[in-house]
């Protein structure tokens, strides 16, 4: 890939770490086979993940019973008027994750 061009839909930054963390959990559950590290790339628009905050805290757990370590990398996209936040939840939950997991974070 030699280029990040923007879309036009919304990141769905909460849906792919829950994705991830079902993951990891089906992979995981018998016996460790490996130790997880994710790297999400995400801006901070508006997200549009439809997570309800029991399926984030549960897949903050996952991430921590299977020693995961979550990088994250935030790009800023500029908001369509002053008075809008953009990507709170987003930059929220994955300051968050990393601090929790011992993973690092980069961004607004």
């Amino acid at each position: 890939m030699d280029r990040i061009a923007p879309d036009d839909s919304a990141p769905r930054f909460i849906d792919g770490l829950i994705e991830v963390a079902n993951r990891i959990e089906q992979e995981n559950s018998k016996q460790m086979t490996y130790f997880p590290v994710i790297v999400m790339l995400s801006t901070t628009g508006l997200e549009g993940s439809g997570a309800p905050g029991r399926r984030v805290d549960r897949m903050a757990g996952q991430l921590l019973k299977y020693a995961a370590r979550l990088h994250v990398i935030m790009v800023s996209v500029s908001a369509p008027s002053p008075s809008v936040i953009l990507g709170a939840a987003q930059v929220q939950i994955g300051k968050r994750l990393a601090d929790g997991t011992g993973g690092r974070y980069q961004g607004p």
